[in-house]
């Protein structure tokens, strides 16, 4: 039976997703659902033990750090008490001309670390007139333009990160100009990085918006547009403007849609939005984008209760990609996570659907009003600071 300790009111279901199937293909998914639970359960048994294992190995380390620290503070004390008990009575000895220990009040503290011995009266030089030299500022620059993302593509990655970027690929993306500029200059106003709407748009229409249009080749009666809005009902998304400084707001309705700038628009603020949905964290924002945030938390929600964690926690553990076996579980068994959902749910493989596409390794975009790079062969997150230079032309 399916979970019924799960809240799937908020659930967006495409309307291409809503087909029933047959009694004999519900039987089926049954009996692979039944296999699946077993296989979940053990991985879950496995992770559970590991995860015990370092707790313990971490706690065991954390002892003997603290032994240690005590050790030396003790060490510390009882050094300092020594020698303040050898100046107090006057028992250091008298020391002449240059050689002479300053007032008491000239002192600096002195650390003394474990395994120290004093040293003799005429070998210590204590002031606190020590001259601080400012460190040298230091601008790292990070060479994100397209020159070096194409020299940076390494298809060998879990996601298999730009593993289509055929010449056919490059050429159609690159040689559509006013496309391009829309997805620079709304990438840009809502911290996204265009390449990343670029390979979405690839992935959603290849690339082309006027053949999904009603009436166009490549239409399939719901997504609409080169970023395949779907349901341009009126609903309203807000995204914040880095270029501005304010929140933007607009309506997804069936003119936007079929604008081309404004359904590029739409795509760059809905993604901010699974952006932030998710923690900054870009592999679930992208199946976010796919299979909407009800189902993804629904997701979270199942792989966290197996492997004791908080969705929270999950999501900002951009290193922790555990949760794509549930993905896939969600498309074979979709009636888990939603209730009597029946048949297949989304596309289970979108984020390597998309990555493909992407020029470069890493992913270029703002989260929390900070701009950071993530590496999508290793999942590194790393915020850029001031001291950074990110090129980008």
């Amino acid at each position: 039976m399916p979970n019924q300790n799960y809240n799937y009111d908020d659930i967006d279901i495409p309307d291409f997703m809503v087909k029933r199937t047959s009694e004999l293909q519900r039987q089926e998914h049954l009996r692979r659902m039944e296999e699946n639970e077993q296989i979940l359960k053990e991985r879950a048994r496995k992770r559970k033990m590991a995860l015990k294992r370092q707790a313990e190995i971490k706690r065991i380390k954390e002892i003997r750090r603290r032994r240690q620290r005590a050790v030396k503070l003790i060490l510390c004390g009882v050094t300092i008490t020594v020698f303040g008990y050898f100046l107090v009575n006057g028992l250091v000895g008298d020391i002449k001309g240059s050689d002479a220990l300053p007032e008491p009040t000239d002192y600096s503290i002195i650390r003394i670390e474990e395994g120290d011995t004093l040293l003799p009266k005429e070998e210590y030089i204590v002031s606190n007139n020590i001259v601080k030299e400012e460190p040298e500022e230091i601008t790292i620059k990070i060479d994100m333009s397209y020159d070096a993302r194409m020299a940076s593509v390494d298809p060998s990655g879990t996601f298999g990160v730009g593993s289509e970027l055929t010449e056919y690929v490059v050429n159609k993306m690159h040689n559509n100009t006013e496309v391009m500029q829309y997805m620079i200059k709304y990438g840009e106003m809502y911290g996204v990085d265009p390449y990343i709407l670029m390979a979405k748009a690839m992935q959603e229409s290849s690339f082309s918006h006027n053949s999904c249009l009603p009436g166009g080749s490549n239409y399939n009666g719901y997504g609409m547009g080169i970023m395949q809005h779907e349901k341009p009902d009126g609903r309203q998304i807000v995204a914040y403007n880095y270029k501005t400084g304010q929140e933007d707001a607009i309506r997804v309705t069936y003119d936007n849609a079929m604008d081309l700038e404004m359904n590029i628009k739409m795509g760059a603020m809905h993604f901010q939005n699974c952006l932030k949905n998710n923690n900054g964290n870009i592999l679930l924002a992208l199946q976010a984008y796919n299979y909407g945030q009800g189902m993804v938390n629904s997701i979270l929600t199942r792989y966290g209760r197996d492997q004791g964690m908080t969705v929270d926690e999950i999501k900002s553990n951009y290193s922790d990609i555990g949760w794509m076996e549930y993905v896939t579980d969600a498309h074979n068994n979709a009636w888990r996570y939603i209730g009597d959902w029946n048949g297949y749910y989304g596309d289970a493989n979108y984020i390597r659907n998309v990555l493909r596409y992407f020029v470069g390794d890493a992913a270029c975009y703002y989260y929390d009003g900070e701009q950071v790079l993530f590496d999508l062969n290793t999942f590194e997150m790393t915020k850029v600071t001031e001291n950074m230079d990110i090129i980008t032309k």
